[in-house]
This record gives structure tokens, C-alpha cells and sequence, in this order.
């Protein structure tokens, strides 16, 4: 189980990263997010698709998911320390560290 007040990071990072791009909600990313996301990235009518597009959008996604964001906590959490870092402010990236140092997710 995540805890709180990690959770509320999570939160705000997909708010920017799945909301924003309507590749999905707060919980993260979605079948019909990613997949409509995808489709828009290729110019791709889906419904109109046929199957080589239908293709196309599944190896789009398969490409932009295979990748972890982390493989320890560590790792993870420089990864999430890295994608704040330029879009929120010095003392909310204060707040993330002491989480993140909480949880011993930092070098």
C-alpha cells in the first residue's frame, strides 16, 4: 500500500503526465487514454482504423510502456525527483525531497 502522502505525489505527477496529454486520470494512465493519445500521435482516425493502423497504435504504445521508472525505490524516486524538478516550485520541491527521504527513496 502507498502511503498518503506519497500518494499525493503520485497524484500531481499524473496530473501532468496522463490528465494534461489525455492519456488518462489521476490514477494513471488508461486503455482508452493511451490509446486515443496514440492514435492522435499517428495521424490515425480510430474509427476509421483498419487493422495494419490498429497495429501501428498497439506497437506505439507497447514501445512507450516497456520501459520501468525505476528498479529500486532509489531509482524511482530520483526518477520522480527528476520529473518535478523543472515543473513545480523550489519549496514543493522541498516538500517531494523530504517525502522521498522519508521513504528511502534517495541517494
Amino acid at each position: 500500500m502507498t502511503p498518503d502522502d506519497l500518494m499525493e505525489w503520485i497524484f500531481k505527477r499524473n496530473e501532468i503526465e496522463y490528465v494534461q496529454k489525455g492519456k488518462g486520470d489521476k490514477w494513471g494512465m488508461t486503455w482508452d487514454g493511451v490509446l486515443n493519445y496514440r492514435a492522435r500521435q499517428l495521424g490515425i482516425d480510430l474509427k476509421n482504423a483498419n487493422e495494419n493502423q490498429i497495429n501501428q497504435i498497439y506497437k506505439k504504445i507497447i514501445e512507450g510502456v516497456s520501459h520501468t521508472f525505476g528498479v529500486d525505490k532509489r531509482k524511482l524516486g530520483r526518477n520522480f525527483y527528476d520529473f518535478f524538478k523543472s515543473k513545480i516550485s523550489s519549496s514543493d520541491l522541498d516538500n517531494l525531497r523530504r517525502v522521498l527521504e522519508k521513504y528511502r527513496m534517495t541517494n
